[in-house]
């Protein structure tokens, strides 16, 4: 094999493995704020939270998580954030909750990207979570969310990738 074309090869490859890498983002989200029950439905609560930060640019102003537990859906829930740049929405599956005392309990398990508009559109990813609950100070919640979101490649990427190993081993056949 020609050592230029395999030099150009490696290139290739390292450049484009750069580029792929470069879209991965990691996800760092600590938002609190209040939660309320369902009076007609203990296992139905609502989280009304504000994003304190994040590791995603413009990610988001206050958002609201509409959170399900118990018999109602099993260990699941959702959860929206939005921002002026899009939403950013996720589902949540429990791994288990740790009840602290009265009225105070933790969650925690793992989450997975299931949609986004604007700048979060065509993602995937997921990580790790925790929720916190304290009903006996004014149901304040506190929820911290880890893990890794990138982007999906799109066909035209795909397609200029194929060309692109086909030109080359192309051009390999020709040079023998």
């Amino acid at each position: 094999m020609n050592t230029r074309l395999f030099l150009r090869a490696s290139m290739s490859m390292a450049i484009m493995s750069v580029a792929l890498a470069a879209h991965a983002i990691a996800v760092n989200i600590v938002s609190v704020g209040s939660y309320t029950e369902d009076p007609n439905n203990s296992d139905l609560i609502t989280q009304d939270e504000s994003v304190l930060y994040s590791s995603l640019s413009d990610l988001p102003v206050p958002g609201s998580m509409l959170h399900v537990d118990g018999m109602l859906n099993p260990y699941v829930f959702t959860a929206t954030y939005s921002s002026a740049n899009g939403d950013l929405v996720l589902d949540f599956m429990y791994e288990n909750t740790v009840v602290g005392g009265i009225g105070v309990s933790t969650d925690s398990g793992i989450w997975s990207y299931k949609s986004g508009t604007g700048s979060f559109a065509n993602l995937s990813g997921g990580g790790s979570y925790s929720i916190n609950y304290n009903g006996l100070a004014n149901n304040y919640s506190s929820t911290s969310i880890v893990g890794n979101v990138e982007a999906v490649p799109e066909p035209a990427s795909m397609v200029a990738l194929g060309a692109g190993a086909l030109a080359l081993l192309r051009r390999r056949k020709n040079d023998r």
